[in-house]
């Protein structure tokens, strides 16, 4: 039986609950947010609506016609799919497309008895924070090394004023950009990568992942932010590189081996996201390079790039064993080197 309308009041706590903006500052609901409700009825179906928050002298209200339940629960923004379960369980999507703003990544939810009718919103996930100052990069995806799961469909159980949120079967995000700016993304609150990497999407260009690797792991935790500053100046343009080399591969205090040149170039893991047009890979002077297999350049779309004997020749070497380059669609500019020693088919 439909009931007459009922005014749900909505409590936002400073700590964990929708904000219009702050990170731990202000918490407020706007005029006009959308949230879902849902509740059971008599004969245990699901019923849903939507309605608009209203907000008069700092009081937060909703006025919806519902079925009589015991417990009603509600989502926001009221766009995301929620589907209730027999037991009370909530599981909402985590969208892998996201829009990138505050307010959509803000991702809550909350229960009430029919007797307090007062929803206590809940973040149901973590926010990762990113900043772009380029103003021709359309999108950015997120992916976690190792096939973290980082979105998808979150389980929320509820005992009294908490939540509990599990779940999530998306292993990447795709953020979309208005232009230069900061950005947010929803992330399931599981999550937990021992690395990061956001390929940054321009039609026409390949622009490689920009890879977060800290000291520990990156743990994504409900009504957290974690913020990675700006991306877009992260990008690597030229590698030092050697054979006995254990380090990033960013400067000559720290040579990469060989095998990150290798899965860079030949785009062998999608983590790497292939390389950025104009890179060089520069050796280490007087090193010889024996390889085991021949380096296979194959890109979809070429990325010039220049491998280069620092200060003087290094040497790549067959070993008469293997071809050294097995190219196609490749543009490669070899500088200072030795060729030696390689197969010929």
């Amino acid at each position: 039986t439909l009931l007459s309308p009922v005014t749900l009041t909505v409590r936002a706590t400073v700590d964990d609950a929708k904000t219009t903006l702050g990170e731990g500052g202000a918490v407020s609901f706007e005029n006009g947010d959308q949230v879902r409700i849902l509740c059971l009825d008599s004969q245990g179906a699901v019923k849903s609506v939507t309605a608009s928050v209203s907000v008069s002298q700092g009081t937060a209200t909703i006025s919806a016609t519902l079925e009589d339940s015991d417990n009603y629960y509600a989502v926001y923004p009221a766009s995301l799919t929620a589907i209730l379960a027999q037991d009370g369980t909530l599981t909402v999507t985590d969208p892998v497309s996201q829009g990138g703003t505050f307010s959509s990544a803000s991702l809550c939810a909350a229960k009430t008895g029919k007797a307090e009718l007062t929803f206590n919103f809940k973040h149901i996930v973590s926010l990762l924070k990113f900043e772009v100052d380029r103003t021709d990069i359309a999108s950015v995806d997120i992916i976690a090394k190792g096939g973290v799961n980082l979105a998808g469909n979150l389980v929320c159980a509820f005992s009294g004023d908490a939540v509990t949120v599990t779940g999530g079967s998306e292993p990447s995000i795709n953020v979309t950009l208005g232009g230069a700016g900061t950005y947010y993304a929803a992330v399931s609150p599981t999550a937990e990568a021992s690395a990061l990497a956001l390929r940054m999407n321009k039609t026409g260009e390949i622009i490689p992942a920009v890879n977060v690797a800290p000291k520990s792991a990156i743990k994504f935790e409900r009504a957290t932010v974690k913020n990675l500053g700006r991306i877009d100046d992260r990008v690597v343009t030229d590698y030092y590189i050697s054979t006995d080399g254990i380090g990033t591969g960013l400067s000559t205090d720290s040579y990469a081996p060989v095998s990150l040149m290798r899965s860079l170039i030949t785009g062998a893991e999608l983590y790497y996201n292939w390389i950025v047009a104009g890179t060089t890979f520069r050796l280490k002077t007087g090193t010889t390079y024996v390889l085991q297999s021949a380096f296979n350049v194959k890109p979809t779309v070429p990325s010039p790039f220049t491998i280069v004997g620092i200060g003087g020749k290094a040497v790549f070497s067959g070993n008469k064993k293997c071809q050294l380059f097995n190219m196609e669609n490749a543009d490669v500019t070899l500088q200072s080197l030795t060729l030696q020693d390689a197969l010929s088919v």
